[in-house]
């Protein structure tokens, strides 16, 4: 188990920051820590949106993730089931 870096509290509100920005620094960070093999992510809060955005990410470019988890998220505008 590993509990990613946030960016910062706040950080969502500053008009440079965006999800993907975010979503690319939780990537990055997993990938140091684990750069091979499959992935189990999650998210709560705000952190589900990103943990969502990341897992996009992470699929674009080849890595396997084998579940999502989301807790105590608005799920407004996340398909569900999520595409695969």
């Amino acid at each position: 188990l590993r509990v990613l870096n946030y960016p910062g509290v706040g950080v969502l509100a500053r008009p440079d920051a965006s999800l993907e920005t975010i979503a690319a620094h939780a990537v990055r960070q997993i990938d140091r820590e684990k750069p091979e093999g499959r992935l189990v992510i999650a998210g709560y809060s705000a952190g589900s949106d990103v943990a969502y955005a990341a897992l996009g990410q992470l699929r674009s470019s080849g890595r396997q993730v084998a579940l999502l988890g989301v807790f105590d998220t608005d799920v407004t505008g996340i398909p569900y089931p999520a595409p695969p």
